[in-house]
């Protein structure tokens, strides 16, 4: 069983969502910086989430440190694994409220879930505004992760914002398609609604500030590790130009290249030239061209396919919700048997998802083995393909949230939204679709949250 899956939601970020026994699901994040990877939230703890990432995302080994949203044990479970990897820079987490952080035994719901927390040391207890810097060297704000009080769903919540990357960590402030918990211990009504005031009062500061991007040339050996080839031949080239300038060494590379270059057509030109002595070998060229053409034709048939299908906007629908791309998605189960299951709506289908987990890949079988040759040979293809996603990621113009959960490319308009629903609920406008032990759901639709029926506003 896969315990977690990855994909990369802009140039230097990666989600990964972990596959839990306990129904959490929760969403955690890997920024690739020049000299650390920055990890926020670790998750339950039960997988191996250090190798996971150092297998498929942290390929250059660069040390880690941990940012932790909050003391759930969905978001710290994974932090003890992290203490012996190689210069480990340390846990760290919001310091509003430590006592309530380091009482994991209670605080952490692990008892809730009948699961435990293996403890952990927080190396740094961090405050409004501070800043950690993904190149040391290099300490700038665009270069940084800012930190942001955001109490509310726990005392110790925070958001973290990434300045090069117009990115908004959320936590688990807020997430749509699923109910926002307000009734766990230290859940504040009053500081969750100040919280997401400050929150949208920040967001049109930084949405006039432009993003940037990360200089990973000085580093030498440090760089993104899904960069294309090609960008990395340019990164040489440049490298070489630089040692023309102080020593000569570059143009002695850049001649043995242009050399490679002209034998290589010289060659082709010999080739060429020997080829029309026999006129029956030119027909045979003629009639059949290079055998090298079957793969165009291969990517065009499975566009049309995707088109073809009857239900392809529902299954696009599906996959930005959860974050899954069809082709992975196909690996795991068979979104056909989903959506019958699911009567052919997408909430039914979330339900459906998030609900059973592992058990999904059992109910709905990827399917039989000539699909799975086919997903074989596109799994050798991942590199060229990821290298072409990585191209077609835009420096960022408007901020996006990152949630702890379901969503990874949230519109900053959600949180007006989620004031309104508030507002309603405080105005008697919304009753509550659920109650148990003084508590209450109210639903818009798209946000559900469960909170006290008689909070202190």
């Amino acid at each position: 069983m896969n315990r977690y899956h990855d994909e990369q939601v802009s140039r230097y970020t990666y989600k990964i969502v972990e596959n839990d026994p306990y129904g959490q699901y929760p969403f955690l994040y890997a920024i690739m910086g020049v000299d650390k990877c920055v990890v926020i939230d670790t998750g339950t703890g039960i997988g191996d989430f250090v190798g996971y990432l150092d297998k498929n995302i942290n390929t250059k080994g660069l040390p880690y440190l941990v940012i932790n949203t909050h003391a759930h044990f969905d978001h710290v479970g994974g932090n003890s694994r992290f203490k012996s990897t190689k210069g480990f820079l340390g846990v760290h987490m919001g310091g509003a409220n430590t006592k309530f952080s380091e009482n994991l035994d209670i605080n952490s719901l692990c008892l809730a879930h009948n699961c435990t927390v293996k403890h952990f040391k927080v190396d740094k207890w961090l405050k409004e505004g501070d800043k950690i810097y993904l190149d040391d060297s290099d300490r700038k704000t665009i270069n940084s992760l800012e930190i942001i009080d955001a109490p509310g769903h726990t005392p110790d919540s925070i958001a973290i914002y990434s300045h090069v990357e117009k990115i908004l960590f959320i936590g688990d402030n807020i997430y749509p398609f699923t109910v926002i918990h307000l009734d766990c211990l230290g859940s504040n009504v009053s500081d969750y609604i100040r919280t997401l005031k400050k929150l949208q009062v920040f967001i049109s500061k930084v949405e006039k500030t432009p993003a940037g991007t990360l200089n990973f040339k000085k580093k030498g050996n440090f760089c993104l590790p899904c960069e294309s080839e090609g960008k990395e031949k340019e990164g040489e080239k440049k490298e070489g130009g630089e040692g023309a300038k102080k020593g000569g060494g570059g143009k002695n590379e850049e001649g043995e290249e242009k050399k490679e270059q002209e034998d290589k057509q010289n060659e082709s030109k010999t080739t060429q030239e020997k080829k029309p002595t026999d006129p029956k070998s030119n027909e045979k060229h003629e009639e059949n061209p290079p055998s090298q053409t079957p793969n165009p034709p291969a990517t065009t048939t499975q566009k049309q396919t995707k088109e073809v299908h009857p239900h392809q906007k529902l299954i696009d629908n599906f996959c930005e919700l959860t974050g899954l791309k069809e082709e992975k998605m196909a690996k795991i189960f068979s979104i056909d048997a989903l959506m019958r299951l699911s009567n052919y709506k997408v909430n039914d289908m979330l339900d459906f998802y998030f609900s059973n987990g592992s058990a999904l890949s059992q109910i709905c079988p990827p399917g039989t083995k000539p699909s799975e040759t086919k997903a074989t040979h596109k799994s050798t293809q991942e590199r060229k393909s990821a290298a072409k996603e990585v191209k077609e990621f835009k420096i960022p113009k408007e901020v996006k949230l990152c949630c702890g959960h379901v969503e990874s490319s949230l519109s900053p308009s959600s949180i007006p939204d989620m004031l309104t629903l508030l507002e309603i609920v405080k105005m008697g406008g919304l009753h509550a679709t659920h109650v148990d032990s003084g508590y209450g759901e109210f639903s818009n639709g798209t946000f559900s949250i469960m909170m006290p029926l008689k909070p202190k506003w």
